[in-house]
């Protein structure tokens, strides 16, 4: 078993890692969208909410696997990723017709915390239109969309939550869609994955540098966080390298290769577990870990996302007409 539980932001990650305990008000729901697996996962009580250090709510967690791969596999998770964003929006606020902000967290000149900023480039915003040409607005059956990417503490000296708030002020969205980079349990999963909320979320998580949050409490607009995964921490990764090294002796058939599984397999537990990450974390090696390729595969999945909401925010709209309005 792998013991090594590091810092994560996925829900459905979390759920695994604690699914040995006793506790309830937890709910999993797994299916498939045209080929795209979905895992919905439902914090119903303050106990499963305070044991998976996650706020109740709906967390959907949608595997993009050979995505960027295969084209028909690519308009399908678009169709789901819109999908559930529409559905999200539909129980937040109860209706087709609505206004939004859409708020692209994260620092745009750090590539694994560009998700949000890039995202935003992609999306197709409407108030303007609104307001200077209302007839085209009304033509094209556009929900009012605004967009912005605050930036960072250390870029702009202002809390990202107060620039939201400010502009929440001005603009009186009936609902506010954040998106930012998330961090994971497994490498193998990094931009390989979406998870879209109807809570909040707190800036910075994803590194362990948690900023005030943004949510309904605080915003006072309901919240819908949308996360890609894109780094693992040291100590999650040594997790997962012991643990497949273990898997492979176990698997093996030469003596040498069991009799080393046998004594390493006899010392990994809980305890182990526990002094090899107080004891990572106390050295220069505590690190964020981020694929080689990210700067390709962050620009994918913002792609993907930016495509998947103005499908939600307008009214399944076809991408030639986003394309032509874009550009």
């Amino acid at each position: 078993m792998n013991f090594f539980r590091g810092r994560s932001d996925v829900a459905v990650e979390i759920a695994e890692t604690n699914a040995s305990r006793d506790f309830q008000g937890i709910k999993k729901t797994e299916f498939s969208n045209k080929g795209i697996d979905v895992t919905r996962i439902d914090i119903l009580s303050d106990q499963a909410s305070e044991i998976l250090q996650k706020d109740k709510g709906r967390y959907i967690t949608i595997n993009l696997k050979n995505s960027f791969e295969d084209d028909s596999v690519f308009e399908n998770a678009v169709e789901t990723v819109a999908s559930e964003i529409s559905s999200v929006i539909k129980d937040l606020i109860g209706k087709d017709d609505f206004s939004a902000i859409i708020v692209g967290l994260g620092n745009i000149d750090l590539t694994s915390d560009a998700i949000g900023p890039d995202t935003i480039k992609g999306i197709l915003v409407t108030k303007h239109i609104r307001e200077n040409l209302p007839q085209v607005y009304d033509s094209m059956r556009f929900n009012s969309v605004t967009a912005i990417s605050p930036g960072v503490l250390g870029q702009t000296g202002i809390e990202s939550s107060v620039i939201v708030k400010a502009v929440c002020g001005e603009v009186k969205p009936d609902i506010v869609i954040l998106i930012d980079s998330l961090a994971s349990h497994y490498p193998e999963k990094l931009c390989g994955t979406v998870q879209i909320s109807d809570t909040g979320i707190s800036p910075g998580s994803g590194v362990g540098n948690s900023r005030e949050k943004l949510n309904f409490s605080t915003i006072g607009v309901p919240v819908m966080t949308i996360g890609v995964p894109t780094v693992v921490d040291t100590v999650t990764l040594t997790g997962n390298v012991i643990y497949q090294i273990l898997e492979k002796l176990r698997d093996g058939t030469d003596k040498s290769e069991l009799s080393i599984y046998d004594n390493l397999s006899s010392a990994w537990n809980e305890s182990t577990a526990d002094i090899l990450k107080r004891k990572i974390s106390e050295t220069s090696l505590d690190f964020i870990v981020t694929p080689k390729d990210i700067d390709c595969l962050v620009k994918k999945v913002s792609h993907l996302l930016s495509i998947s909401l103005n499908k939600a925010l307008h009214n399944n709209i076809s991408q030639e007409d986003i394309n032509a309005l874009l550009n």
